[in-house]
């Protein structure tokens, strides 16, 4: 499946299920594809290493971080994401509906509780000084 045909499913089945934006699928995909570019960039890890809902979970929170700054949780809020279970609810509806996959052991267990969004979004937030 290419890229716009993805992204024409998973508008389908952010409209389908109702809980979550599409824009909220689509950070739960970037933020995959963020943890593994981070990986290849670490010699050690070979490029089709498995991505842990912990690891994914980290991710997307970096990826949000850098786009929305101290907005970030008011953003994922506003598209229905609370807390890290939900971007495991995100993970399994596209697994259920084959537009991501897993590997035996996986569970949506993975990621509860992975971090708690008021501190990493809020209390421990930074501004990053420019790069010069």
């Amino acid at each position: 499946m290419n890229g716009k045909d993805k992204r024409t499913e998973i508008r389908k089945l952010a409209k389908t299920d109702s809980r979550y934006h599409p824009d909220a699928f689509f950070l739960v995909c970037d933020g995959l594809e963020h943890a593994v570019t981070k990986l290849r960039k670490n010699v050690k890890y070979p490029a089709d290493r498995h991505i842990s809902g912990k690891e994914l979970s980290s991710s997307i929170a970096e990826l949000a971080l850098d786009r929305w700054g101290y907005m970030t949780r008011i953003v994922l809020k506003r598209w229905g994401v609370e807390e890290t279970l939900d971007f495991g609810e995100i993970v399994y509806l596209m697994i259920d509906n084959k537009l991501m996959s897993s590997q035996p052991g996986d569970t949506i267990q993975d990621f509860v509780d992975v971090f708690d969004f008021e501190d990493v979004f809020e209390k421990k937030f930074r501004i990053k000084p420019l790069e010069k």
